[in-house]
């Protein structure tokens, strides 16, 4: 076996691991609501709610994952507006913000060559359209030789709270480092992605997306609090330069989430 083949296999064992014992570990864990509430259903980072292509296109294809980043990043004329509600217990109401749900709304922006890609978004949170500064960095392309790397952070301006214990302490920025490779069949690929960092990500985490079609995502993810899943689908061919893309997904395998992404690569 290949020296790539080796790390490519080592990046799926872990992620699989990762995810494995972290779903054993849940079973047993304390509520994680009351930690990074406004980041629980969606963190405004590549990948989370539509798709992401190794090459920086957004879209119906790609990696997606519910809360977590993925490496591969949206590249120049490149654009994404998702919102998403979450629920705040076990139910389901269509409210953006309420004591049931918590809504975001996110803009995010590409930059950059294919493959060195740099992402910018604005990610307003509650009915106060309170702001997050989000940004993630492809510091080197999927290719031959191994994965996709990025660096990247949430809440840059350290403004959001890391607990609703302490609601205006506004220590929620978190920075981390993660990588993406795809396996499988380019008819059916899998995507696993392993990160590590502070905070919000602090530990290990992990996630797999694997696509059932050209239009349609299953995903599960350890994002360092608990374990999520997701499924995604495109409205439009993933060859559209337009596209919008529904999400339905389950934080902490109890507590539901929905969203309608709008992509564009221009």
């Amino acid at each position: 076996m290949s020296k790539c083949s080796r790390i490519r296999v080592t990046i799926l064992s872990l992620a699989l691991t990762v995810l494995v014992v972290a779903g054993v570990a849940s079973l047993g864990m304390a509520d994680s609501q009351s930690e990074y509430m406004e980041f629980r259903y969606h963190s405004g980072l590549p990948g989370n709610n539509s798709g992401v292509t190794a090459d920086g296109k957004v879209g119906a294809a790609g990696a997606v994952q519910m809360c977590v980043p993925v490496a591969y990043t949206p590249s120049k004329n490149t654009y994404v507006i998702d919102a998403n509600v979450g629920m705040q217990s076990s139910g389901l109401t269509l409210a953006y913000h309420d004591r049931e749900a918590n809504g975001t709304l996110n803009f995010g922006l590409g930059f950059g060559r294919p493959g060195h890609g740099f992402c910018f978004s604005y990610m307003v949170t509650s009915d106060q359209w309170e702001p997050v500064y989000n940004a993630q960095w492809q510091v080197r392309p999927k290719d031959e030789a191994g994965p996709a790397i990025a660096i990247g952070g949430i809440d840059l301006t350290n403004q959001r709270a890391a607990s609703i214990t302490r609601p205006f302490a506004g220590d929620a920025r978190s920075f981390y480092v993660v990588a993406t490779d795809q396996f499988g069949t380019e008819e059916h690929p899998l995507h696993a992605t392993l990160g590590v960092g502070t905070d919000r990500f602090k530990g290990p985490f992990a996630g797999l997306c694997y696509r059932l079609n050209q239009r349609t995502a299953l995903s599960a993810e350890y994002d360092s609090l608990g374990i999520n899943s997701c499924v995604t689908h495109g409205l439009k061919s993933p060859t559209s330069n337009s596209n919008l893309v529904l999400f339905f997904g389950i934080a902490d395998l109890h507590r539901l989430s929905y969203g309608l992404t709008y992509t564009n690569n221009k």
